[in-house]
């Protein structure tokens, strides 16, 4: 089996499982040479890409940025799509009741984490840093987390790292005010995007995700196989990708997974946080998740 891995965005979190397949002598460099054509992000840029390919197995990957653009979506021919891969329930399921006159193969196979690259590090004691790692913008909602830095230890610092898309830069500005209303200029840092997430888990205590809606947040999974202590929101579909006894519902709850982790003692810590780490490499190491996809596409 050759595949040839395609797509308009970048490819972010597929990086590691097209080096898994490249090390078993299964990628394709180029699209004519390969049987199974993968594409990464369903817009319409994909179309041109199944009509020159028909024939051959197509696998498209869908993340809720697609499924929210049902002007993109009309546009697939599902017909020539052999399967149509989702990295967690809730989307698939929101696409299912969202376009149901596409009677597509689906299949929920989760995002992989590169285990061997972001490398577990002990915190021996609790540095009070919050972190948050990816794009800003409303949805991602760090307003909120900020608000909550209020009324938890003042130990307790936020960094928020990476960058606000063209159309949201009003945002991130207001965020900056918000910072000095709040009066949390010595406890709130923004850094901008790096290149180099791993050295950003290692200075941060517990990775957040505040966001109102997420199809997987890659950034917890990569923060807990680097002992980040994760603190989730329960947007939908959080319970069945992470650790319940990390998720929650409101104010009180945020303070309670935060406590619990200035509470513990230096062995606590590590136990725990290697728990979180082994929950990652069981469910989404690299291997676990490359031999379901290629069983997958071994049965198309």
């Amino acid at each position: 089996m050759k595949i040839f891995f395609t797509g308009i965005r970048n490819f972010h979190f597929l990086n590691g499982i097209i080096a898994w397949f490249r090390e078993r002598g299964c990628v394709a460099e180029r699209e004519e040479d390969a049987d199974v054509i993968w594409i990464e992000w369903m817009t319409t840029e994909a179309v041109p890409i199944i009509d020159r390919n028909r024939g051959k197995r197509i696998c498209m990957r869908c993340h809720l940025y697609e499924i929210d653009r049902p002007e993109s979506v009309r546009q697939i021919p599902f017909n020539d799509v052999s399967v149509l891969f989702f990295v967690s329930r809730a989307p698939h399921q929101r696409f299912e009741q969202r376009y149901p006159e596409f009677a597509v193969k689906t299949q929920v196979i989760p995002n992989a984490v590169d285990t061997r690259k972001f490398g577990y590090a002990l915190r021996r004691e609790c540095g009070y840093t919050l972190g948050m790692l990816g794009r800003i913008f409303p949805k991602k909602d760090q307003a909120a987390v900020l608000l909550r830095l209020r009324s938890i230890d003042k130990r307790w610092r936020l960094v928020v790292q990476g960058s606000a898309p063209r159309k949201y830069r009003r945002y991130l500005a207001w965020l900056k005010l918000l910072r000095w209303c709040l009066r949390l200029g010595d406890r709130v840092d923004f850094l901008p995007h790096t290149e180099e997430p791993l050295r950003f888990y290692r200075a941060v205590d517990a990775v957040v995700s505040n966001s109102r809606d997420e199809s997987f947040h890659m950034s917890v999974a990569e923060g807990m196989a680097c002992g980040c202590w994760p603190v989730i929101r329960d947007w939908d579909g959080a319970r069945d990708i992470y650790p319940s006894a990390q998720i929650y519902s409101n104010p009180r709850e945020m303070r309670g997974i935060l406590l619990r982790y200035e509470r513990m003692t230096a062995a606590e810590r590590e136990a725990a946080t290697r728990d979180m780490r082994a929950f990652v490499e069981q469910r989404y190491g690299i291997p676990v998740v490359g031999e379901r996809i290629e069983a997958a596409l071994a049965a198309l």
